[in-house]
């Protein structure tokens, strides 16, 4: 039985429900399922090997094209080109550059100042009747963190 438009997984409301057993549904029916939205159709893959499959062929698959569901023209998608979104050979060489900051002795010496940054966030959430995680604390740790690292102000580290 195929999920076909039972369900639309650009939705919020999806994932903040309990979205796990249509996923297994998905996973058990349909793993390559074309999610067919008529503002955001993508291709969802619910196998982790069939990701991974994908992942590793550049030459059949592109994520430069469209992993994000945002849509937009090819000259917006360009813009928010991201080491997420690239295919080799820019993504390559560019994970080459980066990974250099991020090696195990890299991140050790950060770990002390990573856990002040993390209790920083935490202590401004804290009492709070309601909060976002998402956007309150999770996305803030890596900006603050990817900021400092490339000198970015503090004031400014939010924007990233």
């Amino acid at each position: 039985m195929s999920i076909g438009h039972e369900v639309d997984l650009t939705r919020p409301e999806f994932w903040m429900a309990d979205p796990y057993p249509t996923l297994a549904r998905l996973r058990e029916t349909d793993p390559v399922h074309y999610h067919d939205s008529s503002t955001y159709p993508f291709w969802a893959l619910t196998r982790h090997d069939d990701i991974v499959a994908v992942s590793k062929n550049p030459e059949l698959f592109c994520s430069g094209r469209g992993i994000t569901i945002q849509g937009g023209s090819e000259k917006e998608v360009d813009a928010f080109e991201n080491l997420v979104t690239m295919d080799d050979p820019a993504h390559k060489w560019l994970r080459a550059l980066v990974s250099r900051g991020f090696t195990p002795g890299r991140i050790r010496t950060l770990e002390s100042h990573v856990r002040t940054l993390t209790t920083a966030i935490l202590d401004d959430v804290a009492g709070r009747d309601q909060i976002d995680f998402v956007e309150d604390v999770a996305a803030l740790l890596p900006s603050y963190v990817i900021g400092e690292l490339l000198g970015v102000p503090r004031v400014d580290q939010h924007l990233i």
